[in-house]
């Protein structure tokens, strides 16, 4: 089992500096909209490193202790049950629908979690960062997220491989799945799916699905705090999809497979706005 220390990357900033990159509208690149954009995202970002999310360790492959063959075991068994085999259908569908967009480099956005009881304990399982087009495999691409302490905004987890590490937006995952405490619902999320698909208050608007005011780095506070603020005012399980500003869509569900169909029809039908 693997253990691996790691600052979260800012997948929107990469994006914007693509387009700093390529950018046409202007002699100088930086005076176009969104290059004006990427200088204020680079000042946010010195603002906010201190802040972004970090993938804890601790042991290794080589000297394995008898606590981290245990998760591993665990980690194994878990994603041996079918039914977390559909976080992987699901996954594979929204890339299809659009809403996991292809990068340069030819990984793709979107992810998903859900809730793993043990014991006293709810474990999240996250799919990873950095994922290439295509099905996911369900036992070497997800990680086992134990926890995730706010106040170093950082996550402990388990993962087959030194190559494997949780999505960058396992803090708006691990949250909303954890929401239920904090908020006092009487029915709470079991699952989560995120894509980058009506990220715009206008598509959202249209979509009637409800957005966020602010737009925020992700994997920080500020973005976490924006989509629980946003499903306070607009509580789970009466609303059960929610679009972060600029950033994409949130869905909550008791299983996976409901928020795969809540993405079919909240999502898909709006696709093309």
């Amino acid at each position: 089992m693997f253990w691996l220390r790691s600052c979260m990357q800012d997948s929107k900033r990469k994006r914007l500096f693509v387009h700093q990159k390529q950018c046409s509208q202007s002699a100088d690149p930086i005076e176009c909209f969104w290059c004006l954009e990427v200088k204020a995202l680079r000042r946010q970002q010195q603002r906010a490193i201190l802040h972004e999310a970090k993938f804890v360790s601790s042991g290794s492959n080589e000297y394995p202790t008898q606590e981290s063959l245990k998760r591993q075991k665990l980690l194994r068994e878990t994603l041996a049950q079918s039914r977390f085999h559909s976080v992987v259908d699901a996954l594979y569908e929204m890339e299809q629908g659009g809403a996991a967009p292809v990068c340069e480099d030819g990984k793709v956005g979107g992810n998903g979690a859900c809730l793993i009881p043990l014991g006293d304990k709810t474990l999240v399982i996250v799919s990873k960062t950095g994922k290439y087009s295509g099905r996911m495999d369900i036992h070497r691409d997800f990680c086992l997220v134990e926890n995730f302490d706010k106040e170093s905004w950082a996550a402990e987890f388990y993962s087959e491989s030194s190559s494997v590490r949780p999505t960058s937006d396992s803090p708006l995952h691990y949250t909303v799945l954890h929401l239920q405490k904090q908020l006092q619902w009487m029915q709470y999320p079991t699952a989560t799916l995120h894509g980058h698909a009506l990220e715009t208050a206008e598509k959202a608007e249209k979509a009637d699905i409800p957005c966020s005011h602010e737009e925020t780095l992700f994997s920080t506070p500020g973005d976490s705090q924006a989509l629980v603020d946003l499903m306070k005012k607009y509580p789970y399980p009466k609303y059960k999809i929610y679009i972060r500003k600029n950033h994409g869509f949130f869905i909550a569900g008791n299983s996976i497979d409901e928020t795969l169909q809540v993405f079919k029809d909240k999502v898909l039908p709006y696709s093309d706005l």
